[in-house]
């Protein structure tokens, strides 16, 4: 395959985003990871056939469910008419009693011309009451009630016999990783099927930094209140320590951010990192300590702890906050916000004590060249009750501000602002199927991530609103981009809260349409996922701007080819 840059195309639809509001019983609407195949060659046309067939009633909007063996049902609404339509409920009813047992409401845009599908678990109503004996209703804004009942694929084919073609609407999952293996960032991207520039995510040691290694490639920080105009004023990250396998034990290590989730594969151990701008308190790695973990004119410091068990049963570290209070956190928070920016009003202090499978101490150090985005970069599982890896990128290390003085500065000569030299590209490629125009008319892509920065003026002070944040694309085997979505601080802003920190939980879906073999030739498309801060500081007078820091967790990541 042949890779250029990922540039997101123009070329998308914006879906569907179902936000839950549970109304009645928590209404499981989801993509599904079992397949729901649709008895036609595509789901509009199969809605097309059923209301040709006076099987369902007309209308501008319409509305159609079918459910598979595994009872998951696909549910596609279309829009005919000339007029935008807004879905506000989603319904479920057992036909027989007339009773309206689940309510989502959704808040669908649905526009002239456009069909939108999405899976909806039925397994338990299918179970109790049999899946012809429900019934899905539609309620637009304007009062509007559209109704349908669900068939199964032995009605289908009862109705239209056996046809030739069929599609197939088999969920792949990109995030969480599954199957992942290995110890460094790039082996356990590489093991859940991603693609990338190995380098891009290498450990950032002192020597691969000085070569220059990840120069085009990497993040680096500036360290002065001047506007960048050489390289005397950049930082680097640098891996300083590594241990494998010990026993480790942090005592009022003063930190900024804390970010951290579940282990790979058990809920009593967990993936850390601790961000901070002032080397103070001590490390014991088994029980001997550490003279110097950095020296003491680094301007931040990263420390991962990956596999970490805590000795003490009932918590997994204890923190000493500013007003000399006490906490102990028991279990990750589902806000990756949720721990930031502890020591604004004074210093708070870290303390763990137990054994770890990994861990890694990052240094900032001058240098003229950027470190990679390894240190960025945490993996982890956001739940106990899910499986595999999410991705954690962050360049905030300890405050927030706004256009008096650098944002991610906490103390005066200590100015952290990060910024990407190019994005870390992920290219996406599936282990069991490939995804060709010659068997798919095109992928139906959904995304749930949340997004935090640390800016509190955006829109009187020159901030750069319009730069691409992340971007999520179908790209050719030739490395052409075909269509996308691209994601913007103008956008992005508004799902998030500086301070006190908050995150909202964000869903976006995305239609990217694959060109017709006859005139693209046959190819084979991956997914294209594109991460970075674009943001370089500037001063515009005694302001200074575009200096903002980000963090941003891409929960899951699924691909449903429509063929």
């Amino acid at each position: 395959m042949k890779i250029k840059k990922a540039q997101a195309g123009a070329i998308s639809f914006v879906l569907l985003a179902f936000i839950l509001l549970v109304i009645v019983v928590p209404a499981y609407i989801v993509f599904h990871g079992r397949s729901a195949q649709l008895y036609s060659s595509s789901a509009s046309t199969l809605q097309e056939s059923l209301y040709s067939s006076g099987l369902e009633a007309t209308g501008d909007v319409r509305l159609t469910g079918v459910v598979d063996s595994s009872n998951t049902a696909q549910i596609i609404l279309s829009n005919r008419g000339l007029v935008p339509k807004k879905i506000e409920y989603i319904l479920v009813m057992l036909g027989e009693e007339q009773r309206i047992i689940r309510s989502t409401k959704v808040n669908i845009e649905l526009n002239p011309n456009t069909w939108i599908s999405n899976a909806l678990d039925l397994s338990d109503l299918c179970q109790q009451n049999g899946c012809n004996n429900i019934v899905v209703l539609a309620i637009t804004s304007d009062g509007e009630i559209i109704k349908s009942r669900i068939y199964t694929q032995e009605e289908l084919t009862n109705i239209y016999g056996e046809q030739n073609q069929t599609a197939y609407l088999t969920a792949i999952q990109v995030f969480p990783l599954q199957s992942v293996t290995g110890s460094t960032i790039s082996q356990q991207l590489s093991s859940g099927g991603l693609i990338h520039n190995e380098t891009q995510v290498a450990l950032p040691t002192l020597e691969l930094v000085k070569n220059g290694t990840f120069s085009g490639l990497g993040v680096y920080k500036y360290i002065s209140k001047d506007e960048p105009k050489s390289n005397t004023n950049r930082d680097a990250y640098v891996l300083k320590l590594y241990y494998s396998s010990v026993n480790i034990t942090l005592n009022n290590i003063m930190v900024g951010n804390i970010f951290f989730g579940y282990h790979p594969s058990r809920n009593d151990s967990f993936n850390i990192m601790v961000t901070g701008d002032k080397v103070s308190g001590s490390i014991k790695i088994n029980n001997n300590q550490l003279t110097s973990w950095c020296d003491l004119s680094s301007k931040s410091f990263r420390i991962k702890i990956l596999g970490f068990k805590s000795f003490f049963p009932s918590y997994v570290f204890s923190l000493t906050l500013p007003n000399g209070a006490k906490a102990n956190y028991t279990y990750p928070p589902d806000d990756p916000s949720n721990l930031l920016y502890l020591s604004k009003s004074g210093e708070a202090k870290l303390s763990l004590n137990g054994t770890a499978e990994a861990v890694y101490v990052y240094c900032a150090t001058q240098s003229n060249y950027p470190s990679s985005y390894e240190p960025y970069i945490l993996l982890y599982r956001t739940s106990n009750t899910t499986s595999g890896l999410s991705i954690l990128f962050t360049t905030e290390d300890v405050n927030y501000g706004g256009v008096n003085d650098i944002n991610d500065l906490r103390i005066p000569s200590a100015p952290n602002s990060d910024v990407s030299v190019s994005p870390l590209v992920l290219y996406f490629r599936p282990r069991n199927i490939i995804i060709t125009n010659q068997a798919f008319n095109g992928l139906l892509i959904n995304v749930k991530f949340r997004y935090h920065d640390n800016e509190l003026d955006y829109t009187n002070y020159y901030t750069a609103l319009d730069s691409e944040i992340f971007s999520i694309s179908v790209v050719d085997s030739d490395g052409n981009t075909v269509g996308g979505r691209s994601f913007t601080l103008r956008e992005l802003a508004t799902t998030k809260i500086t301070s006190p920190p908050l995150t909202l939980p964000q869903t976006a879906s995305i239609y990217v349409p694959l060109p017709s073999p006859q005139v693209a030739g046959v190819k084979e498309y991956y997914l294209a996922i594109k991460i970075w801060d674009p943001f370089l500081l500037s001063k515009k007078g005694n302001n200074y701007v575009n200096d903002l820091d980000l963090t941003l967790l891409i929960e899951s990541l699924v691909i449903i080819p429509i063929s």
